[in-house]
């Protein structure tokens, strides 16, 4: 199947599962697009929930399938990888996987969780991901590929730093991330979209999108860039900022 028959697939299915009384499924669309997007090509199957909302599965070579029962019941189409939004420990905790971590947190969405879990020839990995849409991006952006690119050898992806246009410190916390809740432990790291560009001067220069809110999701259509803020940020001040940028989309970090 191609990519372009495969897109026109998911997004005739992203049109159903708009539609009443479906509309909490919209992560497992966005999971199927960006897997499409890092990848380049998709062969879809049934994706009829199981009990999570997302199965995505890396096929040999290079394929990328989205499953759905057949992942978790031992089909031949064996996995190479499953990954999951929400509801995550009732079903690792009653299944066969080993739990590498579970906990990481993550505010909003639940606790992040990576597993293993043994197939008929090699060990699958799965990651869990905040059932929260803005959080589910987040981490698939910046855990689930950084895996993908280990797991093909490739090296880890270079930032662009950039000057930032914004304040980082926002109700007294630098670069938006929580305040240590104890001596010794660092500020937690964000990550925040927002638009990445040159001036005329040839400096790269990023500027936050204003509306942060994991609720709203327009955001995303126009931002172009991940920027990720915490302890490392040099100075506060707009002319003093560098924040290394991330594109938003798959491709660019596969």
């Amino acid at each position: 199947m191609t990519s372009y028959d495969t897109a026109v697939d998911i997004l005739q299915q992203a049109a159903a599962e708009l539609r009443p009384p479906n509309e909490q499924d919209e992560n497992n669309t966005w999971e199927d697009v960006s897997l499409l997007d890092a990848v380049g090509r998709v062969v879809a199957a049934d994706i009829t929930p199981l009990l999570l909302r997302v199965r995505g599965t890396i096929a040999a070579g290079d394929e990328l399938t989205v499953l759905g029962e057949d992942v978790f019941q031992g089909d031949a189409a064996e996995p190479c990888l499953e990954i999951m939004t929400g509801g995550i420990f009732p079903v690792v905790s009653g299944s066969k996987r080993q739990t590498r971590f579970h906990g990481v947190a993550m505010r909003p969405g639940h606790p992040v969780l990576f597993a293993e879990v043994p197939g008929p020839s090699r060990i699958v990995p799965v990651f869990g991901l905040p059932g929260n849409p803005g959080a589910a991006a987040a981490c698939f952006r910046f855990l689930v590929l950084p895996f993908l690119r280990s797991w093909s050898h490739q090296a880890a992806e270079t930032p662009v730093m950039a000057r930032c246009l914004d304040d980082l410190v926002i109700n007294g916390h630098r670069g938006g991330g929580r305040k240590a809740a104890s001596p010794g432990i660092p500020p937690t790291t964000s990550f925040r979209h927002g638009t990445l560009k040159q001036l005329p001067d040839g400096d790269m220069a990023v500027e936050l999108s204003k509306q942060q809110s994991p609720a709203k999701l327009g955001p995303f259509i126009v931002a172009n860039c991940w920027v990720r803020t915490g302890d490392h940020s040099q100075g506060t001040r707009p002319e003093a900022a560098r924040v290394p940028c991330y594109s938003i989309t798959s491709r660019a970090a596969f």
